[in-house]
């Protein structure tokens, strides 16, 4: 991460610590080539910022220690973007003009191609040439129907996707959704094939960077404090609340938590319960914490003067502050990304893209498909026989509750494994060439860039190789 750091510091002429958003966007660009699209750098900027206020500059040194420690098993561009700063911040490291397919550096993989006469696949893989390649060895029968989880990232190299694929890509932001999704996984029938199989279910964790980030709320605090505020007795008290929340989030051992509705009785000691639609920075101050709207609106506009790397500029309360304070009522929730998982609960239900991100939408559809479960009218599900994934805490959790489903129906899943090429994942491919579950096959890919969130969601089992039964 120093390494990295070092590299933009040389493009902060002025030493401040702070480099435009276009600066800091065509740098990254450069550092890491077309693997990343700019408009997944922007997305990754608004992920940061906690919404859409003007950035004007951003600071560097946040920005890289967000990635690296919020966003690390996260995957996705994340995990590509941390990746290719490293390599390019490495001593002697030199960018190649354009990558190498794995089949120019590999030998072709020992794939043994399906027996299945006709299928049904759900991908959740990169879509790269190696990719699509070996999905075609891997599936010579006739196709019944493809889905695909189908992020910006999964898609970024302009792959041909199967002809017909139905393509999915359901937001998946909010506090509400993750509780909902896990819920899933918790019958014992679910624990006991992810401890039976070694499939993770991510666990629920602290952000401690956020934590860390308290200490810019609290000069809100002392901002809405001074008397030329003119806040009245219900608004201080206001304030009050919003230090006394904040000091004690920072405080928070999320080891010691036991479950998100144990952080939900946590947060409710602060503000009433139905904080989880009031995150927005127009309405976190006044609807979570009682502070009148007037007074809402000249803190969010209220600057303040700031210090880094021995350099003064004046930044506006809601972006120094207020993006913090909204962040910590989302941070404690499960490790990892959950896209795929929720792209192919739409797909099971055989529902299409919806037109509008809605967190609510979202819920409905994981709850109905929970009913479903509930009630095992597996008929009404749209089950595929085979999966293609790429290794990442959300494809875990896709292959386990298709595992689950195919075992409940006595039926068995074909698993396609997409790994980086990278010798840091070595004992991740040979542990899952050695899986307990039935058909399972690993090809590694040049084009493949999630190496990081490939180890954090399975470099605890690598260790632990295991035998087939």
């Amino acid at each position: 991460m120093d390494a990295v750091k070092a590299q933009f510091k040389k493009s902060d002429k002025a030493g401040s610590g702070r480099i435009s958003e276009d600066s800091l966007a065509d740098l990254i660009k450069k550092l890491c080539g077309d693997v990343i699209p700019l408009e997944m750098i922007y997305a990754l900027f608004h992920s940061f910022d906690g919404g859409d206020v003007p950035r004007g500059t951003i600071n560097y040194a946040d920005f890289i220690e967000w990635l690296f420690q919020s966003l690390e098993s996260g995957g996705g561009a994340a995990s590509s973007i941390m990746g290719g700063l490293e390599e390019c911040a490495s001593p002697g490291a030199k960018k190649s003009d354009s990558p190498k397919r794995a089949d120019e550096t590999n030998p072709v993989p020992d794939l043994i191609p399906s027996s299945a006469a006709r299928y049904k696949l759900f991908c959740s893989h990169q879509h790269t040439t190696e990719a699509l390649r070996l999905r075609d060895i891997w599936l010579p029968g006739v196709c019944d129907g493809v889905k695909a989880s189908t992020p910006p990232f999964n898609t970024r190299l302009g792959v041909t996707l199967p002809d017909g694929c139905v393509e999915l890509n359901i937001a998946t932001f909010g506090v509400k959704l993750p509780r909902v999704i896990m819920k899933l996984f918790e019958p014992p029938q679910m624990v006991k094939i992810a401890n039976d199989f070694i499939i993770p279910i991510p666990k629920y964790a602290m952000d401690t960077f956020v934590q860390k980030k308290m200490v810019k709320v609290l000069e809100l605090v002392a901002e809405a404090r001074k008397p030329e505020m003119g806040l009245d007795e219900s608004d201080l008290a206001a304030v009050t609340n919003i230090e006394k929340f904040s000091v004690a989030f920072s405080k928070l051992d999320g080891k010691k938590i036991s479950g998100p509705a144990e952080f939900k009785t946590f947060v409710e000691q602060f503000v009433e319960p139905g904080w989880e639609d009031h995150l927005h920075f127009d309405t976190v101050l006044v609807k979570n914490f009682g502070i009148s709207q007037p007074v809402s609106e000249k803190l969010r506009k209220t600057t303040i003067k700031v210090v880094e790397k021995d350099v003064e500029s004046e930044v506006s309360l809601e972006h120094h502050a207020l993006r913090w304070l909204t962040k910590a009522f989302k941070g404690y929730g499960p490790v990892g990304c959950l896209t795929d998982l929720v792209n192919l609960v739409y797909a099971l239900l055989n529902m299409q893209q919806p037109g509008e991100a809605s967190e609510e939408a979202a819920m409905a559809a994981v709850s109905r498909f929970q009913e479903i479960l509930d009630a095992r009218k597996f008929s009404e599900l749209w089950l595929p026989t085979h999966l293609a994934h790429d290794a990442e805490s959300d494809d875990a959790l896709t292959w386990l509750l298709l595992e689950y489903l195919h075992q409940e129906q006595g039926t068995e899943l074909e698993v396609l494994i997409q790994l980086p090429a990278d010798e840091k994942v070595n004992d991740v491919a040979e542990f899952l060439k050695n899986h307990k579950a039935k058909h399972v096959q690993v090809f590694r890919d040049a084009d493949s860039s999630n190496a990081k969130a490939v180890g954090s969601t399975w470099g605890q089992f690598a260790a632990k190789p295991t035998e087939k039964t």
